[in-house]
């Protein structure tokens, strides 16, 4: 069975509410040390396990000097994609994505090289 309280609380006071005198009253935040031990704890925890991380992809693994080597050469029309992307060790097809974009923007291929995250 539910029980609401059917009376208002006046002034705060414990003795309406139910309460014992002084069970209600305000924890002083000030007095209570710092558990510095507990947060440097974590701090370790998370070192250790992130110094175990192993990349699970090699996507944009490539250099942005690399790729705009192989933007610059595709753009004067010294190699072809394949070549490009096998001599400078870049993804064929995101070399033809940024060759595109520098040809419809005219952008250098430094500019048209750099990384960016999402679409």
């Amino acid at each position: 069975m539910i029980y609401r309280a059917t009376g208002s609380i006046h002034c705060g006071s414990s003795v309406e509410s139910g309460f014992d005198p002084g069970t209600l009253r305000p924890r002083d935040l000030t007095t209570k040390p710092p558990r510095l031990y507990h947060s440097l704890g974590i701090i370790v925890v998370k070192f250790l396990i992130m110094g175990r991380y192993q990349r699970k992809t090699d996507r944009q693994s490539w250099f942005q000097d690399s790729m705009a080597g192989a933007i610059q050469e595709v753009l004067e029309g010294n190699m072809g994609y394949r070549r490009a992307s096998k001599a400078y060790s870049v993804p064929q097809t995101t070399l033809e994505r940024k060759v595109k974009e520098a040809r419809q923007k005219k952008l250098s291929s430094e500019a048209a090289a750099g990384k960016m995250l999402g679409r």
